[in-house]
């Protein structure tokens, strides 16, 4: 009995691979090394400086509403180009403010009736600089969508689940061939909570890499500097979403990373444009 079981965990170790795998990056991203991430923390350090100062909420408000009034074309003309047709995905974007009160900047990518809606809450309007950042947030969102990253995560945390639980019973039998039927549910249920927690995070850090590189190619069509808006990531992180959704700065890779491929997608961008 252990040595059918151990055969179905190899299974469904190796199905909850090729789940998982199936739900990786859909864009190319630049390669970036030691040396890229050592000059973006340099950049990183003078951050709040090249940001510019701090705003009046009125100012921040009209900056964040002039961004956002170039940036939502050049995203949505963007979108139409380049995300993958066999979706039957939307890219008309509703960009809204988020009326909930926090005192974390936040903003995120969601649905609404089928419909992308990126959110920003005042907290996030309040902090911003400039109107780059505006700029290169909303190419990001947007590049949650684009990839399908929402979608994916659900389907590695039900994956996750599914897989994982029944590895736990297969286990638990393995281990206590006369478990009760109760203990048994409880164990797959324990099971299931992990993988599903386990799966939804798989990608997590390399969905937020995608959407940075897609986030640059938009704020470049809307006459941005994503280089300028990127210095964001100087500032604190936001907290996670209750609700789950994507949150710009939550469960990020380290801010020097980021930055770093910001700054190499921003050089391929622009010389690609004089090729």
């Amino acid at each position: 009995m252990v040595k059918n079981g151990s055969k179905a965990r190899h299974k469904l170790a190796i199905g909850l691979c090729l789940v998982l795998a199936a739900c990786g990056t859909s864009y190319e991203m630049p390669v970036t090394g030691a040396d890229d991430e050592a000059a973006a923390r340099q950049a990183l350090a003078q951050g709040e400086t090249a940001a510019g100062p701090t705003l009046s909420p009125a100012a921040a408000m009209a900056t964040f509403r002039r961004a956002t009034a170039r940036t939502e074309p050049a995203a949505e003309a963007f979108c139409r180009q380049r995300i993958d047709p066999s979706r039957r995905a939307t890219c008309d974007v509703e960009i809204r403010i988020d009326p909930r009160d926090s005192d974390q900047p936040n903003a995120y990518q969601t649905y609404e009736d089928g419909r992308p809606v990126i959110a920003f809450n005042k907290a996030f309007i309040n902090d911003i600089r400039n109107e780059d950042e505006v700029a290169f947030v909303i190419g990001h969102e947007m590049g949650h969508h684009m990839a399908a990253h929402i979608d994916k995560r659900q389907g590695q945390a039900v994956a996750g689940a599914l897989i994982v639980g029944a590895l736990a019973g297969i286990a638990g039998n393995a281990i206590d061939p006369d478990m009760s039927d109760q203990a048994m549910r409880r164990t797959i249920g324990a099971g299931m909570a992990v993988g599903a927690l386990g799966g939804s995070r798989a990608y997590s850090q390399t969905y937020e890499l995608e959407a940075d590189t897609i986030g640059v190619y938009i704020a470049l069509a809307a006459g941005y500097d994503p280089e300028r808006g990127a210095r964001i990531f100087a500032r604190g992180a936001a907290a996670r979403n209750p609700d789950g959704s994507l949150n710009f700065l939550a469960t990020h890779p380290p801010s020097a990373r980021r930055l770093a491929q910001v700054s190499a997608t921003t050089t391929a961008a622009r010389a690609g444009r004089t090729n």
